[in-house]
């Protein structure tokens, strides 16, 4: 039988010693627990903010009436509460709506959420928003900073002026 060359050899005891190694780490780890970690509860849901008023950031002209829904507002289940106006101004009726979220993220969490209830979403480009159908009539949202508004009952072309007027008083 003939003797490996010093070359093979020393690749052998390479190998040998990094297999060694990896034994060596592998049995000081300790022994794996028989039992797993106790399941953690399902995590409640977290409570909803309280609906804050906002109605100061709505706008006066034409406002017929205004209330704060205290959770569910224009009774989509994802939404929290928040404000909704109703006007009228030259013979035709609309409302806004305006909520304020917790955070930035979470208002465009619930913009997506209001897209998701509109049959038919366009996205307006100048706001970030979309228009489409709400409950069988024409609804605009959109979101500035931390608050979600819209405006059901006008026209694309409406909305579109009315949004530039609500996007300017809210902070």
């Amino acid at each position: 039988m003939r003797h490996p060359s010093r070359r093979r050899f020393s690749t052998l005891f390479v190998r040998a010693g990094a297999s060694a190694a990896l034994l060596l780490l592998w049995a000081s780890c300790g022994p794996v627990p028989k039992e797993a970690a106790p399941a953690a509860e399902p995590a409640a849901t977290a409570p909803r903010p309280a609906a804050e008023d906002v109605s100061r950031y709505l706008s006066n002209d034409g406002q017929v009436k205004v209330q704060l829904v205290e959770d569910h507002l224009l009774g989509i289940q994802a939404l929290p509460g928040g404000n909704i106006a109703e006007y009228s101004k030259g013979g035709k009726r609309y409302r806004q709506f305006l909520l304020k979220a917790p955070s930035v993220a979470l208002a465009a969490v619930y913009m997506t959420d209001l897209k998701d209830a509109m049959s038919n979403p366009k996205f307006v480009a100048g706001f970030g928003g979309y228009f489409g159908e709400l409950n069988g009539e024409p609804a605009f949202v959109f979101i500035k900073n931390e608050y979600v508004t819209g405006f059901l009952g006008l026209s694309r072309e409406e909305s579109d002026a009315a949004g530039r007027i609500a996007a300017a008083r809210i902070p």
